[in-house]
């Protein structure tokens, strides 16, 4: 397996990490993976000597991981999933991702997190994004038929895309037994239905004991790494949101909405400005807001009612707070309200909303206020970059460090075209469609020409010069347009005495197409680690321990 790793220089100026590894086998890592334990004992250190400035006695970090690894406790063994021993004076590993399938260059941050959380004496916790909007059509299994090698896409019965997973419910049994129907009438390969086996059997224990959507995926994720024997807490981002640490931090925000949103588009234009990004929506929009301090601001956070996340936008006007969508009002309160958790729970409570934070936000909690280390993906790990800008300016104190990993899985499906073989293909036939149209006379043989033939190859040698005589001299447009239609036509009639020609051309098109198709399926690196056999994955990550 080839390893890929850069060093902080290198990712802050390198376009070349923003790409995932292309190759089967190749992983990612920024740092070194023999750096990450020093990194870790680096944070413990850092945040044993520096408090958060911005932060009050309300904001202290032990009191915040305090409560969130009771939380994420009581979580996992609600699913089924047993902490290991005294957690709360150990370091903290974490990561996050969405609902979904995990592929293997998500799987990757997993295996990270366990090794280190083992070197460490640790404990590893993943952050459910369970605020995000939910994937259609979730599972992808290849197969093969007479047509070739396709691809299945399997879901959980009907998704209301609309609303993000915290909201999405249970399926039902009905809906769970065509799942695994579709699954076990799939035609792929030997391996694969052995691990789809599995997968069905990993689905029933999972159902039993899940009261929604986001339970499910997550049992799933659990019961399928279960032979590689990694284990972590699990904790919703709407259950973290719940606690009284999390509405401490966005109240803290809120008190500044002004600062917040100049500090969070600085940040942004840093990044862009050093990454040359022209525009501002990536690699997040900026926040929307008047100028006039006093003016409405838009907030990094999400404001969640009937299950649909929307902009959150705050306003102070005669001693009041007003949040709004950006459309409308849907809560006011006094200012002082910010200092009083329980008030401002019953205020959200009373008009049925809630605030999640966004990818920054999120990032910013956690490597602040409760993580000693956390590990990104290449996405995560790329805006980050803002996170830290952010971070020295409204907290006054450099960030700590962080980590990234990814990793490249292709299934075991056959030889294919590669994408680069398919590339090559698809440019040679290109010139060779457009010499069809531009310059059917060299699809001729010379001694096959016959007198018809050459008397058009004249007249068109004849067009093209006058063609030209008439642009060198500036001719009107007119006179040009017809010579040029005239080219066109004779083009046309040679064209016409070799129609096999034009039929073969359409034929390795349709042969491209497939090949193109084909690779797209064998060369997909999304596919869900469970498809793999499992002794792939410690092949990836070597990290020794560290003295």
């Amino acid at each position: 397996m080839k390893m890929e790793i850069f060093n902080r220089d290198e990712y802050n100026s390198r376009k070349s990490i923003n790409r995932t590894p292309a190759d089967h086998g190749r992983t990612l890592f920024l740092p070194a993976p023999k750096q990450m334990p020093r990194d870790l004992r680096k944070n413990i250190s850092y945040f044993s000597e520096v408090k958060i400035p911005e932060g009050d006695a309300n904001l202290e970090r032990a009191v915040c991981r305090q409560e969130l690894i009771e939380k994420a406790s009581r979580y996992s063994k609600k699913i089924g999933l047993e902490p290991a021993g005294e957690i709360q004076n150990k370091p903290l590993i974490v990561t996050g991702h969405q609902c979904q399938f995990y592929h293997g260059g998500i799987l990757i941050k997993y295996l990270l997190l366990q090794c280190l959380a083992q070197d460490s004496g640790g404990t590893g916790l993943n952050l459910i994004i369970d605020n995000d909007l939910p994937k259609k059509t979730p599972l992808e299994i290849p197969f093969h038929s007479e047509d070739g090698l396709g691809l299945q896409q399997t879901g959980f019965g009907q998704i209301d895309t609309e609303k993000i997973m915290e909201f999405q419910p249970l399926p039902t049994a009905k809906e769970i037994d065509l799942f695994l129907q579709e699954l076990e009438k799939t035609p792929t390969t030997a391996t694969i239905q052995k691990k789809i086996s599995q997968l069905r059997q990993v689905v029933r224990k999972a159902y039993k004991r899940s009261d929604n959507l986001r339970d499910l995926y997550t049992q799933i994720n659990h019961g399928m790494a279960d032979g590689l024997r990694l284990r972590w807490l699990e904790l919703p981002v709407s259950v973290m949101s719940g606690s009284d640490s999390f509405l401490r931090f966005a109240a803290s925000m809120m008190k500044n909405l002004h600062r917040v949103r100049n500090c969070y588009n600085r940040a942004l234009r840093e990044f862009r400005g050093k990454h040359k990004i022209c525009g501002s929506l990536r690699p997040v929009p900026d926040l929307a807001g008047e100028e006039n301090e006093k003016g409405r601001q838009e907030l990094p956070f999400w404001i969640i009612e009937k299950g649909k996340r929307q902009p959150l936008y705050g306003k102070f006007l005669k001693e009041r707070l007003f949040l709004s969508n950006g459309i409308k009002n849907l809560a006011e309160f006094p200012i002082d309200y910010l200092e009083k958790q329980e008030e401002l729970n019953n205020i959200f409570t009373k008009h049925r909303i809630a605030i999640r934070p966004r990818a920054l936000t999120l990032t910013i909690f956690a490597r602040l206020f409760f993580a000693d280390y956390f590990i990104h993906g290449i996405g995560g790990a790329i805006y980050d970059q803002v996170t830290d800008n952010f971070i020295r300016e409204f907290y006054q104190c450099e960030p700590p460090l962080f980590a990234c990993a990814s990793a490249t899985l292709h299934l075991p499906l056959g030889n294919y075209p590669s994408f680069e073989q398919t590339r090559e293909e698809s440019n040679k036939l290109q010139r060779a469609q457009r010499d069809w149209q531009y310059n059917p006379q060299i699809f001729f043989e010379k001694a096959k020409r016959g007198e018809a033939l050459e008397k058009l190859i004249i007249k068109r040698a004849q067009a093209i010069t006058a063609s030209d005589n008439l642009r060198k001299t500036r001719a009107a447009s007119s006179e040009r347009a017809k010579a040029f239609k005239h080219i066109r036509e004779l083009n046309q009639e040679i064209a016409g005495l070799i129609p096999e020609v034009k039929q073969k051309l359409q034929d390795q098109q349709h042969a491209l197409e497939k090949q193109i198709q084909e690779a797209k399926i064998a060369y997909h690196r999304e596919y869900f680690f469970g498809l793999f056999e499992p002794e792939i994955f410690p092949t990836l990550l070597h990290v020794p321990n560290q003295p």
